[in-house]
């Protein structure tokens, strides 16, 4: 799905009473934005645009509203091996035609692409046999170095 696709699904997806306040509406245009531009972005950016229209929301507003909308697939989170982490409207809820996906990520710039496609399911169940596991889900980030970086 397109990011200009997937920002459209974000304020449906944000419509229940706990959402209809004013600061968390902000919340939400915000949102519809980072949602065009297909990039990642941390809650700590988040915060920063918040401020610069409503300094009346605070720090822990955004961050639980980050986890929350994270619990309900609005946002996928990527962590990067330096600790960094990245949120990407990208869950199942905004993009359901492709709602299992990975993704592949560059150490060097963050850069954040996603795969839609999977390991084979009998693979996974193998493996997960084999160490007495029963597989409930799987989220699969490949980190490496992408091709703008390795021209640099």
């Amino acid at each position: 799905m397109k990011p200009e696709e997937r920002n459209e699904r974000v304020p449906s997806e944000t419509r229940c009473h706990r959402w209809q306040s004013a600061p968390r509406q902000r919340l939400v245009e915000l949102l519809t934005e980072l949602a065009a531009t297909g990039e990642g972005f941390t809650a700590e950016d988040l915060w920063n645009k918040v401020k610069l229209k409503d300094e009346g929301i605070g720090r822990a507003t955004v961050f639980r509203a980050v986890k929350t909308l994270v619990d309900r697939a609005v946002l996928d989170p990527v962590e990067f091996p330096d600790g960094t982490r990245l949120y990407r409207v990208c869950g199942e809820r905004i993009a359901p035609d492709h709602a299992h996906h990975h993704h592949l990520a560059c150490n060097h710039c963050h850069k954040i692409v996603d795969l839609h496609y999977c390991l084979d399911s009998s693979a996974l169940e193998a493996m997960a046999t084999k160490e007495g596991f029963r597989i409930a889900g799987h989220s699969i980030t490949l980190y490496g170095v992408c091709q703008d970086c390795q021209t640099e």
